[in-house]
């Protein structure tokens, strides 16, 4: 029988290849590449420069959300905004020209598009646009005073002021369209309202005596001044008959006809309800309420 020496079993090191040349190194210093091995990084701090590496990409990815959001909130706020209709100025409403359901854009396309939603004025500018004759457009100048008398209200009268004289004539009508201000303000003044305006003299300073030569004038409805055998006269009711006046009238202006002479103040005048008038014809006259 043979007998055989038992050898001790050299450990086995699975995946790892020890080298004795390797020095000693500080944690979190890279392995060199030796023998076709790589050595990871190692020690406590290898993660922590792998994070703050990555940090700054973040920050940018966090901003860029940021950024984005803020434009859909300016996108959302501009949307909201164009569902609010805003006036151009403040005013008062006067009429709706738009109902709901209906398309409104800035020009009128036809169909069921409309050019306005509402129509508005702002009612402490109003201002009076009266045609005065051409005859008499040299006496009236900028920022004169006159008084305004509206058809609805024929006892009150309101202060103006003459804003501007419009730079051309209508020809056909022989009249130049002055626009007069407003200066009392009053709720019952309406826009197209119908209105008399009087442009009033100049004031004089103290102690100056007017002119001795100034005619002086009247205004008289157009209604009556008549023609008869080719005079101008009015005809004057005196003891409930009439009586032919001849006077010198200037031209038609807003209904009314200016007299320059015939007539001193006071009398009654014949203004309508007589189709042919006659001297020493009886009349009734007529009292307005």
């Amino acid at each position: 029988m043979r007998i055989f020496g038992r050898r001790k079993p050299e450990p086995v090191h699975a995946g790892i290849h020890l080298e004795q040349d390797v020095e000693p190194r500080a944690p979190g210093k890279p392995v060199e590449r030796r023998g076709g091995h790589v050595a990871a990084e190692a020690g406590p701090l290898g993660g922590l420069r792998v994070r703050v590496d990555v940090l700054p990409a973040r920050v940018r990815a966090a901003a860029a959300r940021v950024e984005s959001a803020e434009a859909g909130l300016r996108f959302a706020q501009a949307s909201l905004d164009n569902t609010l209709v805003r006036a151009p100025f403040t005013g008062t409403v006067l009429r709706k020209e738009a109902e709901v359901g209906e398309v409104v854009a800035p020009s009128v396309g036809g169909g069921l598009t409309r050019g306005a939603v509402v129509t508005m004025a702002d009612l402490t500018t109003l201002e009076v646009e009266v045609d005065v004759n051409e005859a008499y457009i040299a006496r009236i100048t900028r920022d004169q005073a006159a008084r305004i008398i509206l058809d609805a209200y024929p006892d009150t009268s309101f202060q103006g002021r003459v804003r501007q004289v419009v730079p051309t004539a209508d020809r056909q009508r022989a009249t130049v369209q002055v626009k007069v201000s407003i200066l009392d303000r009053d709720p019952r003044i309406l826009p197209e309202m119908g209105a008399r305006v009087d442009f009033l003299e100049p004031e004089r300073p103290r102690g100056e005596a007017p002119a001795a030569t100034a005619p002086r004038t009247f205004r008289v409805p157009a209604a009556a001044v008549f023609q008869h055998e080719g005079r101008t006269i009015v005809w004057l009711v005196r003891g409930g008959r009439l009586e032919p006046r001849q006077v010198d009238a200037g031209p038609v202006s807003a209904g009314f006809r200016e007299i320059r002479s015939g007539l001193s103040g006071g009398e009654l005048l014949l203004a309508g309800g007589v189709e042919t008038p006659a001297p020493g014809m009886r009349v009734k006259v007529a009292r307005t309420p």
